[in-house]
Order: C-alpha cells, then structure tokens, then sequence
C-alpha cells in the first residue's frame, strides 16, 4: 500500500487542490470541486508529467 503525505492545499472558490507526495517523492494533486449538487474529485500528477503504472 503506497501511503501519501500532504504538502500542501490550495482554495480557489468552490475548488480545493491538496498537492501529495508518496515515499518515493512522486507528487500528486488532488482536486475536489463542488458543481451544483455535486462532487468533483480528481487525482493527477502535475502539469507536464504523466502516471507511470
């Protein structure tokens, strides 16, 4: 199981960005996003780069 830590978190309105790093220093943001009634939530690595799986 790969455990994530929390660097940092970002509020822009209805949107909040978690910025995660796992041990191997792989970063990670996670975005939730409220949309009417509903919740948006998205995991991503950071502009320019892709998951490796």
């Amino acid at each position: 199981m790969t455990q994530w830590t929390r660097s940092e978190t970002v509020t822009n309105g209805p949107q909040s960005q978690m910025i995660y790093r796992d041990v191997t220093g792989a970063q990670f943001i996670v975005t939730v996003e409220l949309i009417n009634r509903f919740i948006l939530i998205t995991i991503a690595p950071p502009e320019g780069t892709a998951f490796v799986g």
